[in-house]
């Protein structure tokens, strides 16, 4: 729905990226435009909508019950820092989809290649086999931030960590801040990052997990020279371990690009949210912007707003857009003799 003050267009665009319904009060002045633009993905010729989301956002909306101390101020801390890793999650230039954890359990839990869990502070015995059977193989990568799955259901310990992430982490008591310092910039992950520069808040935090896994090539270290952020290539899966919050969208972009992603835009990617499938490309625009949109293949581009013809084999698409503005296309996969753009 549209609340008073948004642009019924934009919000529009969004809903039909995102295969939501819309509902819309009679009076909305763009309603005719609207309804047009949805019916075009109605219309014969259009291919059906199947899903390209490569990456999966993982939540647990419980994960407060597990703070302890001053809830209140510990809530509001650890919130806020999740808050601005959420913020950085939506500014990766490629679309991310959102799940809470009970959705792997489901059978028709989509094949992700990347998968970032936010909070996942608790995981009962059953959620540690649902992620070592949906994420442990055919490639994927894992991440997991701050103070992944330390909490049991009888104990809280860095072994039950190891569990959920591969990797051996040790749990260290005492406030600590959670600003770290980029120790390998060799790595694809810290690509384009100084040796030495910090990223994370200055907040201090306890417990604080460190990483003392040899096998694990260091990414980041702690006011205390202690590895806090790493990852370990497996045959069969990666594993990532992000110890403080916010991590930078950079160094997030740099895990997709390594996992073979495809991005949708490279450069200023934190003015834009992405919403796309086979069909239909939307992009919501923070801060007015001007950007090259990467089309993941050879495409006919409709735009979805005006139902005009935007060109022909495209892979690229130049785009100027306002701030709160959203852009729509739809797109077709070329014919073989039409030529790329």
């Amino acid at each position: 729905s549209v609340r008073s003050g948004e642009d019924a267009s934009t919000i529009s665009a969004l809903a039909l990226a995102d295969q939501n319904g819309l509902l819309l009060p009679a009076e909305t002045n763009d309603l005719p435009a609207i309804i047009a633009s949805h019916q075009r993905l109605l219309r014969p010729g259009i291919p059906p909508r199947k899903r390209t989301t490569e990456t999966a956002l993982i939540l647990d909306p419980t994960w407060a019950q597990y703070v302890g101390g001053d809830e209140e101020i510990a809530y509001k801390l650890l919130a806020s820092l999740f808050e601005d890793q959420l913020r950085a999650l939506h500014s990766l230039g490629a679309p991310i989809e959102v799940h809470i954890m009970s959705d792997l359990f489901h059978s028709k839990f989509p094949e992700y290649s990347v998968h970032f869990f936010l909070n996942s502070l608790y995981l009962s015995e059953a959620e540690r086999r649902q992620v070592d059977a949906r994420i442990k193989r055919s490639g994927k990568v894992g991440i997991w931030f701050w103070g992944a799955g330390v909490v049991g259901e009888d104990s809280i310990t860095g072994d039950l960590g190891k569990q959920v992430c591969g990797q051996k982490l040790r749990l260290e008591t005492g406030p600590i801040s959670l600003n770290t310092r980029t120790a390998d910039t060799k790595d694809a992950i810290t690509r384009g990052m100084h040796m030495g520069s910090k990223f994370g808040s200055e907040r201090q935090i306890s417990p604080i997990l460190t990483i003392s896994d040899k096998s694990c090539t260091r990414l980041a270290a702690n006011t205390n020279n202690k590895t806090v952020s790493s990852v370990i290539r497996h045959k069969e899966w990666t594993s990532i371990v992000l110890g403080t919050l916010p991590v930078p969208a950079r160094i997030l972009q740099n895990i997709l690009r390594d996992a073979g992603s495809h991005l949708t835009v490279e450069n200023e990617a934190e003015k834009l949210e992405i919403s796309a499938d086979s069909a239909v490309l939307a992009c919501r625009a923070r801060n007015q912007i001007a950007a090259t949109l990467s089309l993941p293949g050879s495409s006919d581009v409709v735009d979805g707003n005006t139902g005009e013809r935007v060109a022909s084999g495209l892979t690229q698409i130049a785009v100027n857009i306002n701030a709160e503005d959203a852009a729509l296309f739809l797109l077709k996969p070329a014919r073989k003799n039409e030529q790329t753009v």
